[in-house]
């Protein structure tokens, strides 16, 4: 079962849009396991014909605008530079209600543990272990476009021509973690050479360094 409400609402005469949303889902799985060490320490994993419900819920909600700019430049060609800047702002909240957790003791390490699991990470809507989660999104996008006088166009006597399709940005932040909260930063650039060539360039940067010696991120 699943349940969605979305909606988008208006600020500054059209100037900010706010978008909330939430997604409840429910899942009924027929069968189960359960886990348990055998005299030696080996693990044992018995499927059992008892089910359970599961249940799982997002929310987010985002808020996004558009920044014109223009740029004219002297010359014969009356050029006009348009920059447009679409910034988004986003918070996305995964909270961790499943249920079917269930234990075992693990006895057999330098030190008693208890160790959680899933009952339902084998059965056919697999469902394992989840830790809340609070994302702050941050994006912008870019696009640039010029328009210059041109003899070829019979109709308004200008041409325009799209320079960049795109210019992404995006990164994140996670409340709920200790440390490392932030994400990578991504990138993407999409650009039109001409109307045959698309061009589609990607790259990451993590905001963390490595350790060379223990290979962990510092």
């Amino acid at each position: 079962q699943n349940f969605n409400v979305q909606a988008t609402f208006s600020l500054l005469k059209n100037t900010i849009r706010i978008t909330p949303s939430a997604t409840y889902k429910q899942i009924y799985n027929f069968q189960s396991v359960r886990k348990s060490l055998d005299a030696n320490g080996a693990l044992l994993v018995d499927t059992i014909g008892q089910g359970g419900f599961s249940h799982s819920f997002t929310s987010s909600v985002s808020m996004t605008s558009n920044l014109y700019s223009y740029y004219r430049f002297v010359g014969k060609r009356k050029t006009l530079l348009r920059h447009v800047m679409t910034p988004t702002i986003s918070f996305n909240y995964n909270p961790a209600i499943q249920q079917g957790i269930a234990t075992y003791v693990d006895t057999f390490g330098v030190t008693p543990k208890e160790v959680r699991y899933s009952i339902f990470e084998r059965s056919l809507y697999s469902e394992f272990l989840t830790k809340s989660s609070g994302r702050i999104v941050f994006g912008v996008n870019n696009t640039f476009e010029i328009k210059q006088k041109s003899d070829k166009d019979t109709i308004t006597g200008f041409k325009k021509t799209r320079l960049i399709d795109n210019f992404f940005l995006s990164t994140d932040y996670d409340i709920f973690k200790d440390s490392m909260n932030w994400g990578d930063l991504n990138m993407r650039m999409v650009i039109n050479p001409n109307e045959f060539i698309n061009l589609t360039i990607m790259a990451n940067h993590s905001w963390y360094g490595w350790n060379a010696n223990t290979g962990q991120i510092k």
